[in-house]
């Protein structure tokens, strides 16, 4: 059938050739793909949310007990706070496994209000 016709080296199937412009920025791009999924696959996996929590906690914590008698602390914890965060999302995008979805059943404590 077919098959016979395109393997004997007819001039039809001879003369077809792929568009290379096309092909190679395909591959480029499934390349760069496949070396993101790669280096992600590499990091470290993501730890969850409550050490980031407990982080944010205690600063508040200190906040309110010495606040009194350091009235900048929370001027400081809040330059602090913002730092954090801008390290916490670069490490987030950049330096951490993205976080497995994991699905519920409902919203929690919010449905019963």
């Amino acid at each position: 059938g077919s098959r016979s016709s395109l393997s004997s080296g007819s001039a039809s199937s001879a003369s077809w050739t792929p568009s290379t412009s096309h092909t190679s920025s395909q591959l480029r791009s499934l390349m760069r793909f496949g070396a993101t999924i790669e280096r992600q696959a590499l990091c470290a996996t993501y730890r969850g949310t409550f050490h980031a929590y407990s982080k944010v906690v205690t600063t508040f914590g200190y906040v309110a007990m010495f606040s009194v008698a350091f009235p900048l602390s929370s001027l400081a914890a809040a330059v602090a706070s913002f730092f954090e965060l801008r390290v916490d999302a670069h490490k987030l995008a950049y330096e951490l496994r993205r976080p497995r979805y994991r699905g519920a059943m409902d919203i929690g404590t919010w449905q019963y209000w």
